[in-house]
């Protein structure tokens, strides 16, 4: 269901509540940050009243007070001005860089909450941008409310006092009105320009996908020679880019012209008002001087008024933008039951998946037990890694499972996936040491059971040519191993956090057939308590499990041993001779 779109005090609220009052460290310096504000903003109208001591003095008004009095009373007001000033960004600047911390934070640990499917569908250089975002726009959120709106606001406060108190009701109504018109002149182009925001947010959304997939397919594209065609396509997403920035920019060069215009309008018509004595007693010079100095103070913090606010609605804006339709409200809390440890088996009941209108998985129903050796087979399409990805809680299904006569819908999916040791088609390397990698799903692992596991697998020798052994850094994607490298790194991986089942998908396609065999019988004898569930491309290794389980897109699925299957002679039977046929 859509959800509705937070408004922007819900997302000033949230902000505040969750990055200020929720933090002591930071609630406890926004007191004299607005303290620091608000005395600024003090002496920055009170300038005002020191420029018209000195025309009073030179009109001979302030016989008693000397001209050094009156320099030095200037001097320190400006010392202290300058200090005060420059003193509210130095207290803030930590809240705001921790804010930016704990927002990007809390925004990945969201996206590292979504389903599979849902994590999928946005794609990570979408998530990257939005966990960017995100957290700028907290920061941003508060540096532009604690830093610049709220000494606007003082600003015009006090001045609006003096002018009023100093010079009488028609400037200070003028002001008012100047203000109300500003107001809305502000609203309403800043409303045009949140659209096109929008706009442009999901142009650099769909560019930042793009380059990010490129990149991660760089050598399929030099092997190609298709650098140009990339090139092209990369220019083509930052078009629109271009064109939306371009409109943004402009809209505000309008703005801020607009705005300056009708502050200038008021303070034409005042001053003309208060010489001729029209609306107002007549201006004397030093009044003169007093309205022109605060005058040009507030006009000098309001012409960043567009600036504010358009940095403003852009974080609102990109606050809101980070896909809440997509998280999912956690029904773990709901759950009753922790696996704790696989005792019997696991049961597969009618298990129906589709992605799209295509049928994937067609009536699955089958048995696993404990401390079976289970090969998953079929042809490219059947839904083989489907399967597997489902017990992971990986992908929404129809049908039951149930693992120990515990449906799996009732099952915290965290605690079931503590008890799988899970082996991926491409090893899924991440750019960290080799050790790091191996420890993955166990950091408590010593050093003499990682060189074992290895030594197991037939790698510790590999490692121990590269330089820095196991804390040489794999690279991006392990782009700096082999295949086989990898797929072994992700077995050790696998094994060290000592599951109790143990699920590969098609884990040894980098490497020879020799060194399949030996993988493959390493896990059936030193391994033989753990169940074993594999999907298998070499049609020559399924004799060695105690169970096959073969899906086929158009006639379901068949479950026994290899033998069984093939005195059937059913699809596995005509599946198996095919492959031998082919392999002669």
């Amino acid at each position: 269901m859509q959800k509705e779109e937070k408004s922007d005090w819900q997302v000033i609220k949230e902000v505040f509540q969750k990055y200020v009052l929720a933090i002591p460290t930071i609630k406890l310096m926004i007191i004299p940050t607005f303290a620091c504000v608000l005395i600024s903003k003090f002496l920055e109208v009170h300038l005002g009243e020191s420029l018209q001591d000195f025309s009073k003095k030179m009109a001979g008004n302030l016989e008693e007070t000397s001209f050094n009095f009156l320099l030095l009373r200037f001097m320190i007001t400006m010392c202290f001005l300058n200090m005060f000033s420059l003193l509210q960004g130095y207290i803030f600047a930590g809240p705001i860089q921790k804010s930016f911390r704990l927002a990007a934070k809390s925004t990945f640990k969201k996206y590292m909450s979504l389903s599979h499917t849902n994590f999928h569908a946005l794609g990570s250089g979408e998530i990257h941008s939005s966990i960017e975002r995100k957290s700028k726009a907290v920061a941003d959120i508060l540096d532009v409310i604690v830093l610049h709106i709220f000494p606007v606001v003082s600003i015009i406060v006090f001045s609006g006092f003096k002018i009023f108190f100093s010079l009488g009701k028609f400037p200070a109504i003028m002001l008012f009105v100047a203000l109300v018109l500003y107001a809305l002149i502000t609203i309403r182009i800043t409303k045009y320009r949140n659209k096109i925001r929008k706009l442009l947010n999901i142009s650099v959304n769909d560019s930042s996908n793009l380059l990010y997939d490129r990149l991660i397919n760089f050598d399929i594209i030099l092997a190609y020679n298709n650098q140009e065609l990339e090139l092209q396509k990369y220019d083509d997403s930052l078009k629109p880019i271009q064109t939306h920035s371009t409109r943004l920019m402009k809209a505000l060069h309008i703005l801020n012209f607009v705005q300056r215009m009708v502050f200038s309008f008021i303070n034409v018509l005042v001053i003309y008002c208060g010489i001729n004595g029209i609306l107002m007693d007549k201006i004397t010079s030093d009044s003169l001087i007093l309205y022109i100095t605060i005058s040009k103070t507030l006009s000098s913090n309001l012409s960043k008024l567009g600036y504010i606010y358009h940095r403003y609605t852009q974080a609102i804006t990109d606050a809101k933008m980070t896909h809440e339709n997509f998280f999912e409200i956690s029904s773990q809390k709901a759950l009753k039951y922790d696996l704790g440890k696989f005792e019997n088996e696991i049961k597969f009941k009618e298990i129906n998946f589709f992605r799209g209108s295509r049928m994937i998985l067609n009536n699955i129903s089958f048995t696993i037990f404990k401390g079976e050796k289970v090969a998953i087979a079929g042809k490219n399409g059947s839904g083989k890694s489907t399967l597997i990805k489902i017990l992971l809680g990986f992908h929404e299904f129809q049908g039951k499972i149930f693992i120990d006569n515990t449906d799996f819908n009732s099952i915290n999916i965290n605690s079931l996936r503590k008890i799988i040791g899970y082996v991926p088609q491409d090893g899924n390397i991440l750019n960290e040491s080799i050790k790091y990698n191996m420890q993955y799903g166990d950091f408590e692992a010593k050093n003499d059971r990682i060189v074992e596991v290895s030594d197991d697998f037939h790698i510790h020798d590999s490692i121990m040519k590269i330089d820095n052994s196991y804390l040489a850094v794999a690279g991006e994607r392990g782009e700096k191993l082999s295949g086989g490298e990898k797929q072994k790194v992700a077995l050790v991986r696998a094994v060290l956090k000592n599951p109790d089942i143990l699920i590969l998908d098609e884990p040894t396609a980098s490497l020879d057939k020799e060194s399949e065999t030996d993988i493959l019988n390493v896990l059936l004898s030193q391994y033989s308590d753990k169940t074993l569930i594999m999907i298998i491309h070499n049609i020559g290794l399924l004799k060695s499990f105690d169970k096959v389980v073969f899906l086929s897109p158009n006639f379901g699925i068949e479950v026994g041993s290899h033998s069984e299957l093939l005195e059937r002679k059913g699809e596995y039977y005509n599946f198996y001779m095919q492959k031998i046929l082919t392999q002669e």
